[in-house]
């Protein structure tokens, strides 16, 4: 993704005990990305860190975020996702690429989808 966006940085700490795990910048659009594997994509904490940092106290409400997590919901997980939407977070599902150390290594499909996601919605 580094090359398709104009900046980008990542574990950068607003307070001591908030932390993103991305942010971009494209153009003069701003967003930030949580990235959750294994257990902790089933749990609603980086949801949570997502809405705190993209709020106005922190980085404004014009800043889109991202959820991005190493599988797919399925129904029986489906609560964090309609949270997520009600949220205005965007959900990137990488499911080809589950159980890879915190993403390190992103199957092609996968990475495809993530550049044209994050773009997409920070080019709208």
């Amino acid at each position: 993704m580094k090359g398709e966006v104009d900046e980008i940085m990542h574990n950068v700490r607003l307070t001591d005990s908030l932390e993103i795990d991305l942010i971009f910048r494209l153009g003069n659009k701003v967003g930030i990305a949580e990235i959750k594997t294994g257990g902790k994509a089933l749990r609603k904490r980086g949801i949570d860190q997502l809405n705190t940092a993209g709020g106005r106290e922190y980085l404004g409400t014009y800043t889109k975020k991202f959820y991005i997590t190493d599988r797919e919901y399925t129904e029986n997980y489906m609560a964090n996702k309609i949270l997520a939407e009600e949220r205005n977070i965007v959900i990137i599902e990488l499911k080809n690429s589950e159980n890879t150390d915190q993403l390190q290594s992103l199957d092609e499909d996968d990475k495809e989808q993530l550049i044209k996601t994050v773009v997409g919605e920070m080019q709208r």
